[in-house]
């Protein structure tokens, strides 16, 4: 019964914005290096800017979260991101 209630509250809303948070805070870590394309840094510190470091992704689009997902696949091949459903 707890497997299912943890379930439940990772599927809530708040859940992604948390997990979305941490993946905005770890691709921020990668502003100013090599790993990111000119490209990708602009989109990563326009994601931080207007997340607010990654404390509000709710002002983020739903285009602006699928690409956010692929960088930090791209980025962080070994891990998966949170928002995922096993």
């Amino acid at each position: 019964m707890a497997y299912l209630a943890r379930i439940a509250i990772e599927e809530t809303p708040e859940a992604r914005m948390k997990s979305l948070g941490a993946m905005v805070q770890q691709l921020e870590g990668m502003l100013d290096t090599p790993d990111l394309t000119a490209w990708e840094d602009n989109f990563v510190r326009n994601i931080v800017e207007r997340s607010d470091h990654g404390k509000n992704t709710g002002k983020l689009s739903i285009n602006q979260i699928a690409r956010m997902e692929e960088l930090y696949r791209k980025h962080f091949a070994d891990a998966e991101p949170e928002t995922k459903s096993n």
